[in-house]
């Protein structure tokens, strides 16, 4: 059986087409508006159309853009992504996901239910996690125990104005609060500290590899507990981890009863790949060979899902006693790559 399932729904296509029609019939009305009633109206139109993304106006609403967010929620991040593809506005420039604050400073607060939590009071430090970047927060002053959580929950606030909605959800991994700040640097620190690791501890510069990528393997056996693995990780993809348009995840897993399906599975891999990786649509990242389920399953990583999934389909008819599954998920995290 081969089966696809379509990654970017054609509802939400049509659902942003459908947004940005309503908007251009009340953008002049919009316009005219104070900030705020322009917000408002902004987001009711929008959510008629597509749940989990929210409008921000950044300036006023004659001369100002549009910031579309999903509020770090990432399974909403396609939508914030279409929606801002499909833009079709004259008159206000519009940009995915709330941005880094250029102007952040180690006085930057805010204030929530009585309580105000400054960039100064805060302390960070950076570990190489499993493909991304863990973070170790510490406050510098005593929180009084009934406000510690609230504390914490407005950091998170403050590490999406300090990175970014996407790097905060996509780069970031684990987010642990200390007790102690010793030898810790300043919050405001945390932007070059991450970029760096992030290119030069961890490798992902965003540019697609050069030919003679270099691979790992890894194998586990079987036991009560553990099936029998062969995994091959391309480590050259791992430049391209972190990308916008290198998330959604197409994966191929293959029915493999015996050697001869294995090697026949094998070269339509190949041609597969032939058909993909040349114009640089996506990256086969990562194959996972289950013996104990004689289950072999690519994924592929890139951000022409359409394309990805028709070469799948067009190479696989050369290949008609290939049993293959072909799905598809957003993955900006690249979650399949870093097991």
């Amino acid at each position: 059986m081969q089966q696809a399932t379509e990654p970017t729904p054609e509802q939400w296509q049509q659902a942003a087409a459908d947004f940005w029609a309503a908007w251009q019939g009340e953008e002049d009305a919009l316009s005219a508006l104070d900030g705020e009633a322009f917000v408002n109206r902004g987001n009711e139109i929008l959510n008629e159309y597509m749940d989990g993304v929210v409008l921000e106006l950044i300036g006023d609403p004659q001369s100002g853009s549009l910031v579309f967010s999903a509020n770090g929620i990432i399974e909403h991040f396609p939508k914030v992504q279409i929606v801002t593809d499909l833009a079709c506005s004259e008159r206000y420039p519009c940009v995915a996901f709330r941005q880094r604050m250029t102007d952040f400073a180690s006085n930057f607060a805010i204030g929530m239910r009585d309580f105000s939590l400054s960039a100064q009071q805060i302390a960070m430090a950076c570990e190489v996690g499993r493909g991304l970047v863990d973070l170790r927060l510490a406050f510098t002053e005593e929180i009084a125990p009934s406000f510690v959580e609230h504390a914490q929950n407005m950091s998170f606030i403050m590490l999406d104005h300090l990175l970014g909605e996407w790097d905060f959800a996509v780069k970031i991994g684990v987010v642990e609060f200390v007790d102690r700040a010793e030898n810790m640097l300043p919050l405001d620190r945390l932007p070059e500290v991450l970029d760096r690791m992030w290119r030069e501890d961890l490798g992902h510069d965003g540019l697609f590899p050069e030919p003679e990528w270099q691979y790992a393997s890894y194998e586990w056996e079987e036991d009560e507990e553990q099936d029998a693995l062969f995994m091959t990780r391309n480590e050259s993809a791992t430049r391209l981890l972190g990308r916008a348009d290198m998330a959604w995840c197409v994966t191929a897993e293959c029915e493999i009863p015996d050697k001869e399906t294995l090697e026949q599975a094998l070269e339509w891999e190949d041609a597969w790949c032939a058909h993909i990786e040349p114009l640089q649509i996506g990256i086969a990242a990562l194959s996972v060979l289950n013996s104990s389920r004689g289950v072999r399953n690519v994924h592929m990583y890139g951000h022409d899902v359409a394309a990805m999934v028709k070469a799948a389909q067009q190479t696989l008819a050369n290949f008609p006693d290939l049993n293959v599954d072909i799905s598809a998920e957003y993955d900006p995290t690249w979650a399949w790559y870093r097991i």
